[in-house]
């Protein structure tokens, strides 16, 4: 998993949500945001990442720095890590 979606999944599941209800709030497919909290999706595009932000309370510009962040390339992610992360790294939660 990464941070972004890690994150994400934090504020849901501090939310109280299920994937089905957040994906209602964002008018979106359950699946597409277990994709994206699970990792196995690419953060999303700037636009449902600025919806992401504003559902949850966050920075949007730093929410999309961190998407990027996770965008980006395996052998330069860490230095980009290093360099950009003003978000401390969200605890793990358990999978619903």
């Amino acid at each position: 998993m990464n941070r972004f979606g890690t994150l994400i999944r934090q504020k849901r599941m501090e939310r109280g949500w299920s994937l089905k209800q957040a994906a209602e709030r964002l008018l979106t497919f359950k699946g597409y945001i277990c994709g994206i909290e699970r990792g196995t999706l690419n953060p999303p595009s700037p636009r449902m990442t600025q919806r992401i932000a504003r559902l949850y309370g966050l920075d949007e510009e730093q929410l999309i720095l961190l998407g990027y962040v996770e965008k980006a390339p395996v052998k330069i992610r860490g230095e980009l890590r290093r360099r950009v992360y003003p978000i401390p790294a969200p605890r793990q939660v358990a999978a619903t």
